[in-house]
């Protein structure tokens, strides 16, 4: 769920793969990675059809990943982009690797934005949903569910087939 605040702001970034099918998708991507090229866009250009672009939003922050260059705009365009700004903006690159590392993220970002309490409280809430589910997971186990755990499948792309598991 998006605040309500951000839902009027511009969306500055956009993908340059078209999906027709997972397959296409995949030799689309395939194919530019393989000629070095972006699979994203990044808006930073004053033009009169662009209502805000980022030079007008002037953003002190920079919320980024560089843990998959598939996954979003790669960590060298937004950091050249946050620097073409006056002043140029604080780029903060996150990359959870497991369940930890996100809560660590909240208080990463709330550092940057200077509302370490307000980041300290969405930890503290996410945390205790993250307790309550383990909790509800082991009486499933322990009772309803006689102690059997179900076997799972996480498959992030069906063609080709690519399992989950690098976040």
């Amino acid at each position: 769920m998006q605040p309500a605040e951000v839902t009027s702001l511009p969306i500055l970034t956009g993908a340059r793969t078209t999906f027709t099918s997972s397959a296409d998708v995949d030799k689309q991507v395939s194919g530019a990675l393989a000629r070095g090229e972006s699979l994203y866009t990044l808006d930073i250009e004053v033009r009169p059809e662009t209502k805000n672009p980022l030079p007008a939003i002037q953003p002190n922050v920079i919320l980024t990943q560089d843990l998959c260059d598939v996954c979003a705009i790669d960590l060298a365009t937004v950091a050249r982009a946050a620097r073409r700004l006056s002043p140029p903006a604080n780029v903060v690159s996150l990359n959870p690797l497991d369940l930890h590392d996100v809560l660590e993220s909240l208080d990463l970002v709330g550092e940057a934005l200077g509302r370490r309490a307000a980041a300290a409280a969405a930890r503290a809430a996410l945390q205790a949903r993250v307790d309550a589910a383990v909790e509800r997971g082991q009486a499933m186990l322990d009772g309803k569910g006689r102690g059997r755990r179900p076997n799972v499948l996480f498959v992030e792309w069906t063609d080709p087939l690519f399992p989950g598991g690098h976040w």
